[in-house]
């Protein structure tokens, strides 16, 4: 975990838990007939609502703006078809995975950027 970084196996993990929320949505898209870009804002919308509610703790809502900001990322895709957010759910996940990976390369410069900034 940051300063030092995140590892591989906790890195998937994250992975892992976007792209099951985002199956899970593909999911809803089917039963309720909507197009993609139809059931990503949707969930968007929805996710904005809780966040505006005081019913959530700090780490539900985190959660709910890790959430949006993949489906975020995915929406700015603009998948015309389910074959095509399929698609999407995969290179996207893998980009924030690579993001993930990389936190540790830049953790040392916006710490000592930080340090510089208080003295």
């Amino acid at each position: 975990m940051p300063p030092s970084g995140y590892t591989s196996k906790q890195t998937d993990y994250a992975v892992d838990f976007l792209l099951s929320c985002g199956n899970s949505l593909l999911g809803e898209i089917r039963t309720d007939s909507l197009t993609p870009i139809a059931g990503l804002e949707r969930e968007i919308a929805n996710i904005d609502c809780l966040l505006r509610s005081d019913c959530f703790s700090k780490l539900e809502r985190t959660v709910f703006m890790l959430n949006r900001d993949y489906y975020t990322q995915l929406l700015e895709r603009r998948p015309l078809s389910v074959e095509q957010f399929e698609e999407f759910l995969v290179i996207v996940a893998d980009e924030i995975r690579a993001s993930l990976r990389t936190v540790e390369d830049r953790t040392p410069s916006v710490l000592a950027a930080a340090i510089c900034a208080s003295i």
